[in-house]
């Protein structure tokens, strides 16, 4: 990568205001309690970021129903809230939390399978991503494809073993955001966050 991509991946963008209303409503209201509360953040993310939620294996429930008896209360009587509550305190990802933020993120992702019957890796990192901006990147087809521009050869840093039992696939891209970071610490002197990181695998897929 050069500095040019890094410099355009910290630019504005058109899709700044509508990535700032989910970040705002997921601050303002961080609990899943509420039905209406979890309906609308799971409804807003999944569809704007093309992972909606109601896209599932089984059709049984259909339309406004499958929110309102499915997907809300399975959520709210979930233990979602006491996850996201053991992120507190972490500033980003590294080795130090690194198994905590992938246990996270595999229980909403088990938690979103209960739902739909289908795996939500994308859904979950999205979701999450919005409730914990500086801890989790956001993983779908075109990271995925954009992030093979990049050379990751450090991954013995890491203790492989003890991350297998948490999702692989984000796992290793996971791992492989915080090798790209620090690549760009080292070369460029620039450590960018996972919305800056998403904008460059996008410029590069």
């Amino acid at each position: 990568m050069n500095k040019k991509q890094i410099v355009h991946a910290q630019k504005p963008t058109v899709w700044d205001l509508s990535n700032q209303i989910l970040y705002n409503l997921c601050r303002e209201h961080p609990e899943h309690t509420d039905d209406s509360i979890i309906i609308t953040k799971i409804m807003m993310i999944g569809r704007i970021y093309s992972a909606a939620i109601e896209r599932r294996k089984k059709q049984s429930v259909k339309g406004d129903d499958f929110y309102i008896k499915n997907v809300a209360p399975i959520i709210r009587k979930s233990s979602i809230d006491k996850e996201i509550q053991r992120l507190s305190g972490f500033k980003h990802p590294d080795q130090s939390n690194l198994a905590v933020i992938l246990e996270v993120h595999k229980y909403v992702m088990e938690l979103f399978k209960r739902i739909s019957g289908l795996e939500k890796r994308s859904l979950a990192s999205k979701y999450l991503h919005f409730h914990k901006p500086d801890l989790f990147y956001i993983y779908d087809s075109r990271a995925k494809k954009g992030m093979r521009r990049f050379a990751n050869s450090n991954t013995k840093l890491f203790n492989m073993e003890k991350l297998n039992h948490y999702d692989k696939e984000y796992t290793d891209f996971l791992i492989k955001c915080i090798l790209l970071n620090e690549v760009l610490g080292k070369k460029h002197r620039k450590c960018l966050n996972p919305r800056e990181i998403d904008n460059l695998l996008i410029g590069c897929s």
